[in-house]
C-alpha cells in the first residue's frame, strides 16, 4: 500500500496467491505487448490493464486522496508508461543495431579470409 492502493478481485477481497502469480505473469504479456497491456489503464471503465483483466483483479485507491494526490498517482503511471515504451522500443533498436553491426563485421572477416586464402592459393599454384 504504498501509494495507497489495494489490489482486489472483483468482489473486493484481498486476492491470493494464484490470482497475484497470475497477474504477475500478466504483466510479461503487458511489456511483449510493446507496453500497451499498461496503457490500457488509462482508457479501460475499470482503470485495468492487461494484466489486471487476465487475473480478474481491480486496483483500488482510498477515497480520501486530495486532488493532488490523485493527479500526482495519475502523472506518475502515465510517465512509468511512457519510460517503459520507451525502454522496450529504445533496446528493440538497440538490438537491432548490434545485430546490424554484427553481420557487417563477419561479412567483412569472411571477405578478408577469402582474399586470404586466395593469395595462398595462387602462391601454391606457382
Amino acid at each position: 500500500m504504498l501509494l495507497g492502493l489495494q489490489v482486489t478481485d472483483s468482489a473486493g477481497n484481498r486476492i491470493g496467491f494464484g490470482r497475484a502469480l497470475a497477474r504477475n505473469l500478466g504483466k510479461i504479456l503487458s511489456l511483449i505487448t510493446l507496453g500497451i497491456g499498461f496503457i490500457m489503464v488509462g482508457f479501460t471503465k475499470k482503470k485495468q490493464g492487461l494484466h489486471d483483466i487476465i487475473a480478474s483483479a481491480l486496483v483500488l485507491s482510498k477515497d480520501n486522496l486530495t486532488n493532488g494526490e490523485r493527479i500526482c498517482r495519475t502523472l506518475t503511471a502515465w510517465l512509468s508508461s511512457i519510460a517503459a515504451v520507451m525502454v522496450i522500443v529504445g533496446g528493440t533498436f538497440f538490438a537491432i543495431s548490434v545485430f546490424d553491426r554484427s553481420a557487417k563485421i563477419e561479412k567483412e572477416f569472411e571477405q578478408k579470409n577469402a582474399n586470404h586464402h586466395g593469395h595462398i592459393d595462387q602462391k601454391a599454384a606457382q
